[in-house]
């Protein structure tokens, strides 16, 4: 993320790193890096495309983790973090208003109760530790000091390789029994009351020590460092929100202004895409020009 203050500027400033970011974009597409399905695939194409190697970068861990199967990295083929001057990284810190990533209970539901309980082991160590990395034994251990380690089994499994898991675990591929529950409880960063160490196997001091792959060993390398972590704190890069809290509840938006304020998402929307694949300079202009009086009229209305 690059760090941009923003509080107190005038709205058209604020806007600058926007149109700074659809530039990028639309220079990418000019130059044939930018994949020419982007504005009509979905989760599972571009998925599909990471575990095929089509991908040359991505922003997000979270979608090429699929690439960097034991056998590539082991023949030192892998997706590996390259940070860039500017990049900060961001922690939004703790709000006292809460998030947007929230956990309720139907109000048809059968069982209310026993759903509060599942949830409730959700946010438990054992939980946190069972819904991320499967049952312990499997893919996961704890030695005989009471630290954490990958299995040699996990070795290969992580993050969500399709790996046969055994019949007494219940059969099938690792990757098929993963949590597939698109939320979060603890942050992996927080540490494991019992073991002391993180709940992110990837920074476990046996992960650590272990022998790295050749991806990892060539990245740890290159960058002087264990962890990308480690590079963003050596760097001074990281930085964390101050949490902000007026003592009054969030103000709820007047009815009026939301339908505006959503007319004018979908117009960003529209010409965002059409400015990324406009074919020259002048029809990128054009579109920006077009876009602009649209939100005003908008507004206007």
């Amino acid at each position: 993320m690059v760090k941009r203050q923003r509080v107190g500027l005038p709205i058209r400033l604020r806007v600058i790193p926007y149109l700074e970011g659809l530039k990028f974009y639309y220079d990418a597409n000019q130059m044939g890096l930018l994949d020419p399905d982007s504005l009509t695939q979905k989760f599972g194409d571009v998925s599909s495309k990471f575990q095929d190697g089509q991908i040359l970068f991505s922003h997000f861990p979270w979608v090429d983790n699929v690439y960097n199967t034991p056998e590539r990295t082991a023949a030192g083929k892998g997706l590996a973090l390259v940070p860039f001057s500017e990049e900060k990284i961001t922690s939004y810190g703790q709000s006292p208003y809460g998030g947007n990533r929230i956990w309720s209970i139907g109000s048809k539901a059968k069982d209310p109760a026993r759903v509060m309980e599942f949830v409730d082991w959700l946010f438990t160590p054992e939980g946190v530790m069972e819904s991320n990395y499967g049952p312990k034994g499997l893919a996961w251990d704890i030695d005989e000091n009471g630290k954490p380690y990958v299995t040699e089994y996990g070795w290969k499994a992580l993050p969500a390789n399709a790996e046969p898991v055994p019949a007494e675990y219940g059969g099938g591929t690792f990757k098929d029994g993963i949590n597939q529950i698109n939320n979060t409880t603890l942050k992996l960063t927080n540490i494991h009351p019992e073991t002391g160490e993180p709940y992110d196997y990837n920074i476990w001091n046996s992960t650590l020590n272990h022998d790295p792959d050749p991806v990892t060993k060539s990245w740890r390398e290159a960058m002087g460092v264990m962890t990308a972590k480690e590079y963003f704190v050596k760097n001074e890069m990281i930085e964390v929100s101050k949490p902000f809290f007026t003592t009054e509840t969030p103000a709820t938006m007047p009815a009026q202004m939301q339908q505006k304020i959503s007319g004018i998402g979908k117009i960003t929307k529209e010409y965002s895409w059409k400015m990324i694949y406009a074919k020259n300079e002048m029809e990128y202009n054009q579109l920006s020009e077009r876009a602009r009086l649209r939100r005003s009229c908008t507004i206007r209305s």
